[in-house]
């Protein structure tokens, strides 16, 4: 029996060191010949080796394993995301039991420029078009500046004041401002149109005003400058249109060219208000807020319109009922 036992131990051994023999062989890192390990049965060297390169097997094993872990992972992630962009892109038409459309969504408000029914001159009794809102006012000879003014928006209202002047040099024009700001020189171009105007011009501050709106809204024609109660000013100096770079001598030239800007402005409010010009210079120098009712001690507008039930009297300003001045 001890004998068998010997000559099992000697298989065995010899059949683990010719397993090493060939671990060995299959990995490609390792390219020194095999010569640590030992024909002998007892031999610790090719137990070593064989320890080894079994350890190096399954750490191998388990990186691949692994990594077809993280592989099949990133597959069901993607398919996850496939499947959510689909169903936001595309939702299911039918989103209720019992619904045969898709609900349409809730619209709480004009979402275009309003249509109004419209009679043109000449027309007959009950036949009218639907036009914009805003030719409409036109038509009526009100125009409602609501938009940052710069150069285009500047343009727009230059082109509907000599149009209104042509049609009719003598019928009153009404600007209603609601500006949140603008532009030096489109302003200073709408000043001087409103100059050459014969017309008279009616100006309402509606809201907020600011820099060179609030600069237009002085600019009407004096005792037809109106705000309404809530309504706010903010005059200021105002800096450079655009950014500009350049050399120092071409940049000194735009900031004096800005500074010439506003001292026409200010010599502008000078006219409107009737302050002296070491007054406007010292109240531009910083952001100088102004109530309606301020406005008006200040001269940069006439009366506040403050608005009355209907019935109650009104309208006497031709602008609409349910209107009283108060200076």
């Amino acid at each position: 029996l001890t004998t068998r036992v010997k000559h099992e131990r000697h298989s065995w051994h010899r059949t683990a060191t010719a397993r090493a023999a060939n671990y060995y062989a299959r990995v490609s890192s390792l390219r020194a010949p095999l010569f640590a390990a030992s024909a002998s049965p007892y031999s610790r060297q090719a137990l070593g080796l064989h320890s080894s390169l079994a350890r190096l097997a399954r750490t191998r094993d388990a990186t691949t394993q692994r990594k077809r872990y993280a592989t099949a992972a990133m597959a069901r992630l993607l398919a996850f995301l496939t499947t959510a962009a689909a169903y936001v892109t595309t939702p299911p038409a039918k989103l209720t039991p019992g619904r045969t459309a898709p609900r349409s969504s809730i619209v709480l408000g004009p979402q275009s420029v309003p249509q109004v029914p419209y009679s043109p001159p000449g027309a007959e009794q009950g036949q009218h078009m639907y036009v914009d809102i805003y030719q409409a006012l036109y038509r009526d000879r009100i125009m409602l500046v609501g938009n940052f003014l710069d150069e285009e928006q500047a343009n727009s209202l230059i082109a509907l004041l000599l149009f209104m002047r042509f049609e009719d040099p003598r019928k009153p024009i009404s600007i209603y401002f609601n500006v949140p700001g603008a532009l030096m020189k489109p302003c200073l171009a709408v000043y001087d149109t409103l100059r050459t105007l014969e017309c008279p011009v009616t100006t309402v501050n509606l809201g907020l005003a600011t820099g060179m709106g609030a600069f237009l809204c002085g600019a009407g024609t004096k005792g037809m400058r109106y705000a309404l109660p809530n309504a706010r000013f903010l005059m200021q100096r105002t800096g450079l249109d655009d950014p500009y770079q350049g050399q120092a001598s071409d940049i000194g030239l735009m900031v004096r060219e800005n500074l010439r800007d506003n001292d026409r402005m200010e010599k502008a409010l000078v006219t409107m208000t009737g302050h002296p010009l070491e007054k406007i210079k010292k109240d531009m120098s910083r952001d100088f807020y102004l109530s309606a009712h301020e406005a008006v001690q200040y001269g940069l507008i006439d009366k506040v319109l403050i608005p009355q039930p209907k019935g109650m009297g009104g309208g006497g300003l031709g602008l609409g009922d349910g209107l009283s001045s108060f200076v």
